[in-house]
């Protein structure tokens, strides 16, 4: 697309991908990548709950 490479799937093979990363949360903080334990201690600080 647009001269970037892209891979298709079939419906059946997306939705498996999709089904195993409806709980993933990737983030990328200050041009870094951040783990999901220290972004959960980051909000547990700030919010206190």
């Amino acid at each position: 697309m647009n001269g970037v490479p892209s891979i298709s799937f079939s419906d059946r093979i997306q939705k498996i991908l999709i089904q195993g990363m409806e709980n993933t949360v990737i983030l990328k903080l200050l041009g870094r990548n951040i783990g999901f334990s220290v972004l959960q201690n980051k909000l547990y600080n700030l919010w206190r709950p």
